[in-house]
């Protein structure tokens, strides 16, 4: 699954920083990928093939990345993550268990990109929003995009109710899965969630 994340700048451009809105757009988009199987799943910044070749042939000039994310690898049967971030231009890679987030499923449902899904919400108590996720139930991993997954069903979308944050599926593709595509992210310096936090 191709998701497309987009991200309210503006909201996150408060007190002194409020005078950086007239340079910076309010909203990004940037493109993620899910690949995964019935064990495991890795959520990663999706690359346009196309668009890579076309840079490719360009000879100067340069590119801006901005918001590079992070790449999350799941393993259902082990009940385990491996999360890589980069800070600061250098990589980190945190390992711990599942969360188990406390999502509650309404009981609503709607289509989503032609599917039918359920929807769940979750307070995110830490940013004063709840969170709400439509996943289909007939695709029973527990899987999504980001750190929203663990949900009796595959992630679809995801929205917040102050519209900081929406993740909408653009592309869906159905079939095999390369192992390689699902290997774990191993490069960066490994730390625990806490001195990630911390640093």
């Amino acid at each position: 699954i191709i998701y497309d994340v987009k991200i309210n700048l503006h909201q996150q451009l408060t007190g002194e920083r409020e005078r950086f809105k007239e340079f910076v757009p309010e909203y990004r988009t940037t493109p993620f990928e899910l690949v995964f199987n019935e064990e495991q799943s890795v959520y990663r910044r999706y690359e346009d093939p196309a668009a890579m070749v076309e840079r490719r042939g360009r000879r100067g000039g340069f590119r801006m990345m901005m918001g590079g994310g992070s790449t999350v690898f799941r393993d259902f049967t082990e009940q385990w993550k491996v999360e890589q971030r980069e800070f600061m231009g250098k990589k980190f890679v945190i390992t711990g268990s599942l969360d188990q987030k406390g999502w509650k499923v309404t009981g609503e449902a709607a289509p989503i990109s032609g599917y039918p899904c359920l929807k769940a919400t979750l307070p995110d108590t830490a940013n004063d929003r709840t969170l709400t996720a439509w996943f289909m139930p007939q695709v029973g991993v527990p899987t999504g995009p980001a750190s929203y997954a663990q949900l009796p069903g595959l992630v679809l979308k995801v929205e917040t109710d102050d519209n900081s944050l929406t993740i909408t599926p653009r592309e869906i593709k159905w079939g095999e899965v390369d192992e390689k595509a699902l290997d774990a992210p191993r490069r960066g310096r490994e730390v625990t969630q806490e001195e990630y936090r911390a640093m």
